[in-house]
């Protein structure tokens, strides 16, 4: 999506752009340019988007675009479904040839090349050095880099052993796992329950035909898409929300006022300068949801509204709880709502209140031994066949790994051309500082949903600071480089 922003922002200013257009050099360490894994277009029908049709707009300049392909691939006006992954995944694939069918038409040479880097330098005309892993070089003024999400590497003792389901979200991580899914006594714990458990789950149910019982352990014994009022309240010392606080807020207050800023907020999560974090809208909408009480006690100490403003508005603080619980509530499509609920009646879902000691799985003999410990302190030992990580990436990367991506940002952190951002260790880095370098991390959220939504804003902001040193236009070469995980 970086590329057909890039290009959009050519097109829009090439008649105040002289001289000859950039070259661009896409590289792609798994040679299928146009592929996202979390979307492939070959997965099941099983795997759904996380959200509605009408969140989907993976371009600033153009958000209409995958709602008109949609139109044109299903014939439906009805946005408000959630489609399969897949779809949107031939949706990023078709996209390649109308890119570089506008590329040529704007005189822009696009070169495509399967290429692995191992390491970026500065030039001492500010220029950068890419090296990749089979020998080459190239020179370019900028470069977008797309490197995948983060492993998750809390399970790493177990991979490679039988009955370890390393993604629940790819159907041959079942496939290569051994287990007998057949077998009613056949048991799964899930490594923390989210999305990608709902993915593992659909998977199991219509392709695998299991017929076992799941073992979910979680924070709170409630659904995990939905919060309730005493629900434990997130540390809002990440991201505090700018259009809802008490200083910006009216009084009285509507809901209509709050609906706005909530939804004002949200896109504020697009831009790095304001979440530094990556916070996801789910992070939001929990704080919302669990604070009302709070937020609305601020607003009151801030105007110290007379009686009736302060019952009109309270009213209202409640009603924007109440939207706030059903945006949570959509993160999860009403189909994987109905599968998990239509398990746990055939009693087929054993729900722990409790954490994983993730460190402290062991497979003395066919089975796994999973301790719990409960809310209460109590520590308990479940019995499984299979683990399914429910957690394969997180938002963060984190310094010496060993995969080619980890180390590739390590080496970039060392030439200063990006940095973590100073205030915390979770491993995600600096958009801005990256860019006064010429360089776009893009990177990839864990969500497939906001992973949408956040690099809508990244690619946008990179394509349009870009396209602006372009005048006049130069011989430059911007690579578009995704390293497949």
């Amino acid at each position: 999506m970086f590329l057909h922003d890039y290009l959009y922002q050519l097109e829009k200013n090439k008649t105040s752009i002289a001289g000859t257009p950039p070259a661009i050099l896409w590289l792609d360490a798994g040679g299928r340019f146009g592929h996202a894994d979390p979307f492939d277009p070959q997965q099941s029908d099983a795997l759904l988007m996380n959200g509605p049709t009408y969140m989907l707009r993976p371009s600033l300049a153009k958000p209409d675009l995958f709602h008109n392909y949609y139109r044109g691939q299903t014939g439906s006006d009805d946005l408000e479904g959630f489609i399969p992954r897949n779809l949107y995944g031939r949706f990023l694939q078709d996209l390649v040839p109308a890119l570089l069918e506008k590329a040529q038409h704007l005189g822009i040479t696009i070169t495509r090349q399967q290429a692995t880097i191992t390491a970026i330098h500065k030039t001492p005309q500010r220029a950068l050095q890419l090296v990749s892993a089979e020998g080459q070089r190239w020179q370019a003024d900028h470069l977008a880099l797309a490197t995948g999400p983060a492993r998750n590497r809390a399970l790493d003792h177990l991979r490679g052993q039988s009955g370890f389901i390393d993604n629940p979200s790819r159907a041959n991580s079942f496939a290569n796992s051994g287990i007998d899914f057949s077998n009613p006594a056949t048991q799964i714990a899930c490594f923390g329950p989210g999305p990608s458990c709902f993915d593992g789950m659909a998977l199991l149910e219509k392709e695998f035909g299991f017929k076992g019982k799941y073992i979910l352990v979680g924070r709170a014994n409630i659904p995990f898409w939905s919060i309730q009022r005493n629900s434990p309240v997130p540390n809002d010392s990440h991201y505090r929300p700018r259009h809802l606080s008490a200083e910006a807020l009216p009084c009285p207050v509507t809901e209509s006022q709050l609906i706005a800023a909530l939804f004002k907020d949200i896109d504020d999560l697009k831009d790095p300068q304001h979440n530094r974090f990556e916070m996801g809208p789910e992070y939001l909408l929990n704080l919302v949801s669990s604070q009302t009480p709070a937020l609305y006690a601020r607003w009151q100490a801030q105007h110290r509204p007379d009686a009736l403003a302060a019952a009109q508005s309270h009213t209202a603080f409640l009603k924007l709880q109440r939207v706030a619980i059903k945006m949570l509530e959509q993160a999860v499509s009403p189909q994987m709502q109905a599968l998990y609920q239509n398990l746990k009646d055939q009693g087929r879902i054993l729900q722990v209140s409790g954490r994983i000691q993730e460190d402290a799985i062991t497979k003395p003999n066919a089975l796994f031994t999973v301790p719990v410990v409960r809310q209460d302190g109590l520590r308990l030992n479940y019995r499984s066949a299979g683990i399914m990580n429910c957690k394969p990436h997180v938002r963060s990367w984190q310094p010496g790994g060993a995969t080619a991506q980890e180390q590739l940002l390590a080496q970039m952190t060392e030439q200063g051309l990006i940095r973590q951002n100073k205030q915390e260790q979770l491993g995600l880095y600096d958009f801005i500082h990256g860019l006064q370098n010429r360089v776009a991390l893009l990177g990839a959220a864990t969500d497939v949903l906001w992973g949408v939504h956040l690099s809508s804003y990244k690619n946008g902001q990179a394509a349009e600071f870009f396209a602006s040193k372009l005048i006049p236009w130069q011989r430059q070469a911007t690579p578009v480089l995704q390293q497949n995980s």
